[in-house]
């Protein structure tokens, strides 16, 4: 067999094993939905949040933006997904909703 097919087969097979490699370390990301209007609907009824002044509700707001921030950004770096707001996604992509009030109630004082 010539020299050529040895070095045509042998470049095949390494660029089949560096594409393997490349999907196995860094994997494509993923579509996800959350529902925020949802979480931020069940924070802002909570009845507790209702017998606050203004200015305290105000600041329970803030924080909890901030919480919704970082814990979805942990989200979809934990899941290796983009998460985009739940009326963005007909159908398809998992819900990640359940999860991320979970975490927030976790982290909740």
């Amino acid at each position: 067999m010539p020299r050529w097919t040895y070095g045509l087969l042998f470049g095949l097979a390494g660029g089949l094993v560096a594409l393997l490699v490349e999907r196995i370390v860094f994997p494509p990301l993923t579509v996800a939905h959350v529902d925020l209007a949802g979480l931020v609907n069940e924070h802002v009824r909570r009845p507790d949040l209702m017998k606050l002044p203004e200015a305290e509700r105000s600041m329970d707001a803030a924080r909890f933006a901030a919480r919704l921030e970082e814990e979805t950004t942990k989200l979809a770096r934990e899941y290796r997904v983009v998460i985009l707001a739940a009326p963005a996604i007909v159908s398809g992509a998992p819900d990640l909703t359940a999860i991320l009030r979970k975490r927030i109630e976790e982290h909740t004082p």
